[in-house]
């Protein structure tokens, strides 16, 4: 891997000598905002074609306790939808989104609440999210959420 790295040439979002995150214009940064939306409202509904449009065949989303790889997340979110799951509220705190070039970071604070066996349940998490803009569309191959803290 860092073989390949040494020989490609760095884009100027990568080069180490410029200045970290870009300006980003309020039509990109609504942009990712919609993409990262659309992801967890398609898990939820277990909407596995756009879940396949929105996440690339590397993914790797962790938690507190695991991480997951594409074909684990789309499983999870069918497990949901056969369990009766609904998503009931979903909501972003705080959010900060940086632009490198084709690759934005996102942080936030994420509150779920959802109904499953009868119940309701609510959890709130910070999530950072890797959004990469691919043929027009930002894909997330990466997150992770942990309590806050």
């Amino acid at each position: 891997m860092l073989g390949l790295l040494a020989a490609a040439p760095l884009s100027p979002s990568l080069n180490p000598q410029s200045s970290g995150p870009q300006g980003i214009s309020d039509a990109t940064r609504q942009d990712i905002l919609a993409a990262r939306d659309a992801i967890w409202r398609a898990f939820f509904a277990d909407d596995s074609a756009s879940l396949r449009r929105l996440l690339p065949a590397a993914v790797a989303a962790g938690d507190a306790t695991s991480w997951q790889d594409r074909a684990a997340v789309m499983k999870a979110a069918r497990r949901f939808a056969d369990a009766g799951g609904k998503l009931l509220q979903l909501k972003f705190d705080g959010t900060t989104v940086s632009l490198f070039g084709d690759v934005a970071v996102v942080r936030s604070i994420v509150t779920v609440q959802i109904l499953s066996g009868g119940k309701t349940s609510t959890s709130t998490d910070r999530a950072t999210e890797v959004f990469v803009h691919q043929q027009g569309t930002w894909v997330n191959p990466f997150w992770h959420t942990a309590p806050p803290g």
